[in-house]
């Protein structure tokens, strides 16, 4: 389930469908700011050294990422997309 969330931010940080993204080609509008708050360490991780990811590195290195957040970021993930009612 984990990695169906990951996917789909990644989807979504990639809007152009280039199968990557990077500190120049990414959407951060296409997510909640409290979903950019969690990922914000590896998102300036890319840009100060200026890397690109395809989905799996992402997928990768967003699990390692959330292994090190309090389990709130990682609710915060796996809540993403569903609808409330």
């Amino acid at each position: 389930m984990l990695i169906t969330k990951l996917t789909l931010i990644f989807q979504l940080f990639d809007k152009k469908g280039t199968g990557y993204i990077s500190a120049d080609a990414i959407d951060l509008n296409a997510v909640p700011a409290e979903v950019l708050l969690v990922f914000k360490p590896l998102l300036i991780e890319m840009e100060t050294y200026q890397e690109s990811l395809d989905q799996e590195e992402f997928v990768e290195s967003a699990t390692v990422l959330l292994k090190s957040l309090p389990i709130s970021s990682k609710n915060l993930i796996l809540d993403f997309g569903r609808r409330r009612a």
